[in-house]
C-alpha cells in the first residue's frame, strides 16, 4: 500500500468514526484508523530512509565530483607544465621545429598582447567609460600605424603548437 492509499484509508476511517451509529461500528472504525496509523508510520519511516539514502548517495556523487575536478585540474596543470618544459627545452637548444613520426612540434610567435607600463599617461581616448583603457583598440592602432604611444608597449611571446 502506498502513501496515497494509506491517506485515503485514514480519511475513510475518520469518516466512519463520525458516521458510526453504534459502539461496535465505532470500535471497528477506530481499529481501521489505528491500522492506517501503523501503516502510515511504517511507510513514513521507510520513505524517510529512502530519502536519507538518496541524500547520502547524492553527497557521495558531490564528493566524487570534487575529487574528479581536482584530478582534472591536476592533469591540466601537468600538461601545461609539460608544454612549458618542452618549449623551454626547444628554445634552449635553439630549435624552432622538431618533426617526429607522429607529431610536428614548433615554436611560433603568438599574437601581440598589450602590456600597460603606466596607465596614467595613456591618452584618455583609449579609455572606455568610467575610464577603462580600451586595450584592444590601442593594440590594433599601434599594430596598424606602427605608432608608439606613451605608457604602453607591444610584447610578443611564443607558444608551443603540437599537431
Amino acid at each position: 500500500m502506498n502513501l496515497y492509499e494509506i491517506a485515503n484509508n485514514y480519511l475513510s476511517a475518520f469518516q466512519q468514526i463520525e458516521r458510526a451509529e453504534s459502539e461496535a461500528e465505532e470500535k471497528e472504525a477506530m481499529s481501521e484508523l489505528l491500522k492506517s496509523e501503523d501503516d502510515l508510520t511504517n511507510k513514513v519511516e521507510n520513505f524517510v530512509r529512502f530519502l536519507k539514502n538518496t541524500e547520502a548517495e547524492a553527497e557521495k556523487f558531490k564528493s566524487e565530483e570534487k575529487r574528479i575536478a581536482e584530478k582534472r585540474k591536476s592533469l591540466e596543470n601537468k600538461a601545461k607544465n609539460g608544454k612549458a618544459f618542452l618549449k623551454d627545452t626547444l628554445e634552449y637548444f635553439g630549435l624552432d621545429t622538431v618533426q617526429t613520426d607522429l607529431f610536428k612540434v614548433s615554436i611560433q610567435n603568438s599574437q601581440y598582447s598589450l602590456v600597460v607600463d603606466d596607465e596614467s599617461i595613456i591618452p584618455k581616448e583609449y579609455f572606455k567609460q568610467n575610464p577603462v583603457l580600451d586595450k584592444k583598440r590601442l593594440k590594433d592602432e599601434m599594430l596598424e600605424t606602427g605608432e608608439l604611444i606613451e605608457g604602453v608597449h607591444l610584447e610578443r611571446g611564443t607558444h608551443l603548437r603540437i599537431r
